[in-house]
């Protein structure tokens, strides 16, 4: 959900580095095209997660959460800084680290 274009990242030991950050940043304030409304979702009662290979977020009524996070990114640098928006945070926790492993 933070960048693409270029991103190159080293996965291992439970975790994960950026090597390279892509050129484009995917979390935005404003799309041209809405192929799915979270909003409706919500709405429905339905669960919305955003899961990128570096965060997990989680829709919420008051916004956009962010739950957990990859071992080895910065929050700030790697995620925070990334985003057009600031996401709610309440509690982060860290990504299974098994989805981070070879095999």
């Amino acid at each position: 959900m933070n960048s693409a274009g270029g991103l190159k990242v080293q996965i291992g030991n439970g975790g994960m580095t950026i090597v390279h950050e892509g050129k484009v940043r995917k979390s935005v304030k404003r799309v041209e095209q809405i192929s799915f409304s979270a909003k409706r979702a919500l709405k429905l009662g339905q669960e919305v997660h955003y899961v990128t290979e570096r965060a997990v977020f989680r829709v919420a009524p008051d916004g956009i959460e962010l739950i957990e996070i990859a071992l080895g990114i910065d929050v700030k640098s790697q995620v925070l800084n990334m985003m057009e928006f600031t996401p709610i945070i309440r509690k982060v926790s860290l990504m299974p680290a098994r989805l981070f492993q070879a095999g």
